[in-house]
């Protein structure tokens, strides 16, 4: 295959230089400037975000403890939750009481916020209660 175009493309020479090209070609290259990294730019940029980080961190804690209700109560009660008998007493004669151990919780104090921390305390009694006992 022999193409027209194609033979006058290979018959075609390269053309001269423009005179600006060839002057920077034939100067010596300059010599090497090593630019060093500035890293102080680096550790002053990481400070500065390490600063803005804790500031909105404690402007959000200090924000938080301040709009967070809290749920308090507190319950006064006598409820008796847990009872056994414990054994039988007389007095040798006529008369007899049985004993039981009484455990009632006197009050409870509850606390609670919104973000989940709850607290219940209770005071618990523990007593000996003695309940005569009828013979009919």
């Amino acid at each position: 295959m022999n193409d027209p175009l194609e033979d006058q493309l290979r018959q075609l020479r390269p053309g001269a230089l423009p005179a600006r090209l060839r002057a920077r070609i034939a100067t010596p290259p300059e010599q090497e400037k090593i630019v060093h990294f500035p890293w102080w730019k680096v550790a002053a940029g990481l400070a500065a975000a390490a600063c803005v980080i804790l500031f909105a961190w404690f402007h959000q804690t200090m924000q938080r403890t301040e709009n967070v209700p809290i749920l308090f109560t507190e319950t006064p009660s006598s409820e008796v939750f847990h009872s056994r008998r414990m054994g039988v007493v007389t007095d040798g004669g006529q008369r007899a009481w049985q004993i039981i151990k009484v455990e009632r919780v006197e009050g409870q104090i509850f606390v609670a916020d919104f973000s989940g921390i709850t607290v219940l305390t209770q005071r618990i009694r523990h007593e000996l209660v003695p309940v005569e006992i009828h013979f009919d």
